[in-house]
């Protein structure tokens, strides 16, 4: 699960993330949302690996199609190695 802000106080939904890739993430909102495409959030969620690694990152949407979000991660600096080793193993 992971929750999306629309900036860092200020929640929009509570997504399942889908779909995760080094480039982004495909999130399925669990309920109405007034996400759109070009919008830039924050989302938070926890890895299932072993640790539950914490994954904080910024993203831009470039898809939404109903409940399903597409989105693309915002800055490669903020890339969490803690992602780069679960999408290698």
């Amino acid at each position: 699960t992971a929750t999306v802000f629309q900036h860092p106080q200020i929640e929009a939904a509570n997504c399942t993330v889908v779909d995760l890739s080094v480039g982004g993430v495909g999130l399925h909102s669990s309920g109405l949302h007034e996400i759109a495409e070009g919008d830039e959030l924050f989302l938070q969620f926890n890895l299932d690996n072993k640790k539950k690694s914490l994954i904080k990152c910024a993203v831009t949407v470039k898809k939404v199609r109903g409940n399903l979000i597409g989105a693309e991660f915002k800055e490669e600096s903020d890339f969490n190695p803690e992602l780069g080793f679960y999408l290698m193993s």
